[in-house]
């Protein structure tokens, strides 16, 4: 029940982040990670990677296809490809669907063959390479075991079908409608306020430093301000008190531009200054010493919806 109440909160954090999630009622999500990731393969992708508690994915696994099965939360993660695949368990990925043919599994509500555990499905598969294999062979197998087999075996391979993933859903999204977006800082903190990630909030810098030097633009005192969205601000300030402020510059990052605003600008600019006293939200470092620092150069600033500093 707590999980359920966490899901739309879930599916609202990643619309923040601008990352696709989809679902279908008819589907289970490992279901639509196989065909994502035939999709991928079929688009060229260089490499695949799945990360995920569900061992089931482990059938995946091929060529450029990785799976990474969570160990202790995402911070420590076990990766199986298709080179390492045989000695970490003992089988192919092919054979996953068939050993929990035989198997079972009480999670998934797959009953397998009854009396067939871990050790002698694995000793079968490697002999006989699949459940239709071993099923095929059970005079060879004699004794106790293909009694259980023959008596089972409808059940086996019930279970298997029922384990193996579909990959060839049809989805309504493209494989390029998953490409990395950029997200809107606004949109992201106002959600972090309300769900109390003070933490996470803090972990959004505002250093325009960070940005690529070709990104970053040096607005001039005709730049025009006026159709600029919800941006950060972070003024380069020195003075050892308030008194004593003096602004240098001012960096300015919005969802499409990144701007550094020298002080003659700052001080000419008409556009920068009704931006600043308008309506349009903002985000800033210290707010308390920002708006010393304006006034003290003439200008108004408004609406700060929060401050970085408190974070």
């Amino acid at each position: 029940n707590e999980l359920l109440m966490q899901i739309p909160y879930i599916k609202r954090l990643l619309d923040h982040l601008c990352i696709k999630h989809y679902e279908m009622d008819e589907y289970e999500a490992d279901d639509l990670i196989a065909t994502v990731a035939s999709l991928a393969e079929k688009d060229d992708f260089d490499e695949v990677k799945i990360i995920s508690g569900d061992k089931d994915l482990l059938q995946l696994v091929r060529g450029n296809v990785k799976v990474y099965l969570t160990k202790k939360g995402i911070s420590e993660l076990e990766e199986y490809n298709i080179n390492n695949f045989y000695e970490k368990i003992g089988l192919f990925p092919n054979q996953i669907t068939d050993y929990k043919g035989l198997i079972g599994d009480a999670s998934d509500n797959l009953p397998g063959i009854k009396g067939i555990g871990e050790v002698s499905a694995l000793k079968l598969l490697n002999q006989f390479k699949s459940l239709e294999g071993i099923i095929a062979n059970m005079s060879l197998i004699g004794g106790k075991q293909q009694t259980l087999i023959s008596n089972g075996y409808q059940d086996g391979l019930a279970s298997k079908k029922l384990a193996t993933l579909k990959s060839n859903i049809l989805l309504d999204f493209e494989i390029k409608d998953l490409a990395i977006k950029s997200y809107h800082k606004y949109d992201l903190i106002s959600f972090y306020q309300e769900m109390g990630f003070d933490s996470l909030i803090s972990k959004l810098s505002l250093d325009v430093k960070e940005q690529k030097k070709e990104e970053l633009v040096y607005a001039n005192e005709d730049y025009n301000f006026s159709q600029l969205e919800d941006a950060s601000l972070m003024l380069e300030i020195e003075g050892k008190d308030y008194s004593s402020l003096e602004i240098y510059g001012l960096a300015l990052v919005s969802k499409k531009v990144s701007l550094y605003i020298s002080k003659q600008v700052l001080k000419s600019n008409k556009s920068l200054h009704e931006y600043l006293k308008g309506a349009t939200p903002k985000i800033i470092f210290d707010y308390k010493k920002a708006l010393v620092a304006f006034k003290k150069i003439g200008l108004e600033l408004n609406n700060v919806r929060f401050d970085t500093l408190l974070a």
